[in-house]
């Protein structure tokens, strides 16, 4: 690749001009693009939960900056909750009714919930293995 041209010009913006447009042509040649799949997206989990949670992060951003006062995030944060408790509530419901075997499918929502409670617990007490001294 002939870079002479950039550097022997003495117009600045023209050169940065060129020089950005060679490194994204070399990119753009290297580098490829990969294509990927969304995972199982819960069935809760609805377009207003979704734009809610993007207000709650932009809510935090301007907490930390002083924008906003603690309590007015906090009021947007528990809203935010109860109404992603109530969502999965009635997925669960609905699940639970739309199912053929409706004990199996209370168990299985148990199960699921008791395996997500181990895990948490599990990965809190690695955590606190790791950040407790160790006694002699």
């Amino acid at each position: 690749m002939d870079w002479s041209e950039m550097t022997n010009s003495k117009e600045v913006n023209r050169v940065y001009g060129r020089f950005l447009d060679r490194i994204k042509t070399l990119i753009d040649k290297i580098c490829t693009f990969k294509t990927i799949q969304q995972h199982d997206m819960k069935p809760w989990i609805t377009q207003g939960i979704r734009i809610s949670a993007r207000r709650k992060n932009f809510l935090y951003h301007l907490k930390k900056k002083g924008e906003i006062s603690i309590g007015y995030y906090k009021k947007n944060s528990e809203i935010l909750k109860r109404v992603v408790r109530a969502a999965k509530l009635l997925s669960s419901e609905k699940y639970v009714l739309e199912s053929k075997n409706q004990s199996k499918a209370t168990w299985t929502l148990i199960r699921q919930h008791t395996q997500a409670m181990k895990r948490n617990t599990s990965i809190l007490e690695e955590m606190d293995k790791q950040l407790s001294p160790e006694k002699s």
